[in-house]
């Protein structure tokens, strides 16, 4: 018998402190959903220039937010010198490799640079929403601390199912269907899948739904009960039917605006939280007020809008992978951009490595498995 749901909205179910600090980046989808179909069906190019203008506010930053915990917040110094091969070599290797392959001369390596995006990306495609449903699963299990939920293995694999189901598999197949195909030479995702013999969008609708009310369901099930939760497996399936939808910018939307926000409203959760910097000894404040905490937290906030509009004027001079079909241009097109010769082709390779990177930093910040890790990642957030 479903149990009755009766759960207070305060910050005790939030993790941001403050219910619509909350929706405006962890359940961000119910806001962007209805903003910017209303938008794309009044103008397509306002919509284009907004979110232009949200992703030049917001989508350089997440790159980096994981990273400057692992390496350059103080909580995690002592961590990263002790454990130097995971938080520097490993991934200063991969930044390293990465950056060479697109800036090694053609003689040796006889591909140009169109051929080699091809093949970073016929490599790395597979890991994109795989990304995606971590950083969901991820969101879900910090809800289920805060509900002080204690779950056996089983429930616990059907979120993480959940998550990975419907959007590391399913809006990887409709993303193939419907928008654009991943290959190289002569091998093709869409054709190795056998994605037009079958009908996702439809699949989609019929899956998703059901999938969706068993999940909700189950939570109502539990001794607590998280509304946000609920209200996250919701946002997780409407993230996915709007794929169904053939229109990429509205996915871009709904799906990655969702995505950066989440990491801006963590990371800056996680900075408010506390105080010191350098070498100093670092407190994390539990012991402030309401008004206290959100104040430090949209000081933070505005700092890393600061950040983030600076590097993307950076990554539109050198024109980086993402500007030009992110609709950079509408905004910064007043801006010359670097001639197209080694230096372009090292920024170009670099921040390429940088994005891949943060996949590996993100996981490493908030690597529970880690005794040291877990200890700091639970104290911040």
């Amino acid at each position: 018998m479903i149990k009755s749901l009766s759960i207070p909205i305060d910050k005790k179910t939030t993790f941001l402190g403050n219910l619509s600090t909350e929706m405006i980046f962890i359940q961000s989808a119910y806001w962007i959903f209805p903003l910017f179909f209303f938008v794309a069906f009044v103008d397509m190019w306002l919509m284009k220039a907004i979110l232009a203008t949200l992703f030049i506010i917001i989508r350089i930053v997440h790159t980096y937010l994981s990273m400057y915990l692992c390496l350059g917040h103080p909580s995690y110094r002592s961590i990263a010198r002790k454990q130097i091969l995971r938080f520097y070599i490993v991934p200063g290797l991969l930044v390293g490799l990465m950056t060479l392959f697109f800036v090694l001369p053609f003689d040796i390596l006889p591909w140009d640079l169109e051929k080699r995006f091809k093949f970073y990306s016929f490599v790395v495609f597979p890991l994109t929403y795989w990304h995606y449903a971590s950083q969901h699963y991820g969101v879900l299990s910090i809800y289920r601390a805060r509900a002080k939920q204690s779950l056996s293995h089983n429930e616990i694999w059907w979120e993480k199912f959940f998550c990975h189901f419907t959007t590391g598999f399913l809006i990887t197949m409709l993303t193939l269907k419907n928008f654009y195909d991943v290959q190289f030479a002569n091998i093709s995702f869409k054709e190795w899948l056998f994605i037009d013999s079958v009908p996702w969008s439809q699949l989609t609708v019929l899956i998703v739904i059901p999938l969706t009310i068993l999940m909700v369901k189950r939570e109502l099930q539990y001794d607590r009960p998280s509304l946000f939760k609920i209200l996250y497996f919701i946002s997780i399936s409407l993230m996915t039917s709007v794929i169904v939808i053939d229109n990429l910018y509205i996915s871009w939307m709904l799906i990655d605006l969702q995505h950066f926000l989440v990491v801006m409203g963590l990371g800056g959760h996680m900075l408010a939280k506390t105080e010191g910097n350098g070498l100093a000894q670092v407190t994390v404040k539990t012991n402030e007020d309401e008004s206290e905490r959100q104040s430090r937290f949209w000081k933070y906030m505005i700092i890393l809008i600061f950040i983030s509009i600076t590097m993307s004027l950076v990554y539109y001079y050198f024109d980086a992978h993402g500007i030009e079909n992110k609709s950079y241009g509408i905004i910064l097109g007043w801006m010359p951009q670097h001639p197209k010769d080694l230096l372009q082709v090292f920024f170009y390779g670099l921040f390429i490595a940088i994005g891949i990177c943060h996949y590996y930093y993100d996981r490493l910040a908030f690597r529970f498995s880690d005794k040291d890790i877990g200890r700091v990642a639970k104290e911040l957030i």
